[in-house]
């Protein structure tokens, strides 16, 4: 069963969700959703997540996509220190609209300050400002639902690779990490938005961070793939080890996500008549060249691999809580040289092991 969400804002996947499960019944369901986004406090904490904890349990299980960020320059991590400022520098990457979230944690005392690229300093306070390097409009508050501070910066008709930064002025430290994450209209103009930074961590999207859903990562399963032009694929890659593109955690309170990994990159699934992928001149390249079938990648394709095996999994046992899942994945996922021996920020507690899955008897 699909539910059609158009647009696709979380308050219609929050009525998509409750619908499958009010469909379903007494009998047991899985929800798969290939979606994600990075605006929000990344703690499980947003309305999406809360539906999530509340309408998870025995036979109703939520399985979500990581995100596809991993090699995006799109969080910045920084610890801060009493009465120095830390800085974070926001390139413009989109010359039409970008945004930056901050959050800080709630018992530190700062001031905050958006600085445009000619030193000019000006304390957000949700105005909508026009300056020669672009207008802007900067929120600061307190969450009401974490209780963390959180500043929300939107930049439109920025000058390209100029240099915006947020300046955080603490006077008193109690916590100090301060997390940022940006993106812009485009997601392709997102890769490069915090200059200097090198990480790969805490770039798994929401509704993935909350606890209660199962978060899957990708992990290279073909490395070429038939298509209308012949063969393609992508030097340097290895069957087997994490998708490059493959979003990687742990959240932005240290929850140990993804939870595991599967096949993600390349998979060849039906291609529907009339969508997008079979009318959009850039998705022809990937067509299968006898059949009406599409090959493409991303987390997106690993989850629903994962849907369809918790699924199985509950037609055995249909009582099957999202814990006793996740459970089961750190007993019986598979790991190698390339997952490492325990939990890692992209496979999780390693790669689906389907048939150990299937075989267990708790």
């Amino acid at each position: 069963m699909a539910i059609r969400s158009e647009p696709l804002l979380d308050t219609h996947t929050i009525w998509g969700i409750r619908r499958v499960f009010e469909l379903a019944g007494d009998r047991p369901a899985v929800v798969s959703l290939s979606l994600g986004g990075h605006l929000g406090p990344h703690d499980g904490t947003t309305a999406i997540e809360n539906l999530i904890a509340r309408e998870a349990g025995p036979g109703r299980i939520v399985v979500v996509a990581a995100g596809n960020e991993g090699e995006d320059n799109i969080h910045f991590q920084g610890e801060m220190t009493e009465n120095t400022d830390l800085v974070i520098p926001i390139r413009i990457s989109d010359t039409t609209l970008q945004y930056v979230d901050v959050w800080v944690p709630r018992d530190d005392e700062v001031d905050v300050f958006v600085e445009t690229p000619d030193g000019q300093q000006t304390e957000p306070d949700g105005q909508l400002r026009t300056t020669v390097f672009g207008r802007f409009e900067a929120h600061w508050q307190q969450d009401p639902i974490n209780g963390d501070q959180n500043l929300t910066l939107f930049i439109e008709g920025g000058r390209l690779n100029h240099t915006w930064r947020v300046r955080i002025r603490p006077t008193q430290v109690v916590h100090g990490q301060v997390h940022a994450w940006g993106g812009t209209v485009n997601p392709s103009t997102s890769a490069h938005l915090f200059p200097g930074i090198t990480g790969r961590g805490y770039s798994i999207g929401m509704p993935a961070t909350e606890e209660r859903a199962i978060s899957v990562g990708s992990w290279v399963s073909r490395t070429t793939f038939q298509a209308v032009g012949g063969g393609i694929g992508q030097s340097g890659l290895v069957v087997g080890q994490l998708s490059p593109f493959s979003s990687e955690g742990p959240t932005r309170i240290g929850m140990l996500k993804p939870d595991i990994a599967a096949p993600g990159q390349y998979v060849t699934a039906a291609l529907s008549a009339g969508s997008e992928m079979a009318t959009d001149p850039r998705y022809q390249p990937r067509h299968h060249p006898s059949a009406p079938y599409i090959t493409i990648q991303g987390t997106s394709m690993a989850t629903p691999f994962v849907a369809g095996v918790v699924a199985l999994m509950l037609q055995r046992e249909p009582a099957l809580t999202p814990e006793e899942i996740q459970q089961r994945f750190r007993i019986t996922a598979r790991r190698d040289a390339q997952t490492g021996r325990v939990w890692s920020s992209g496979f999780g507690f390693g790669k689906l092991n389907v048939q150990a899955l299937l075989d267990y008897r708790g």
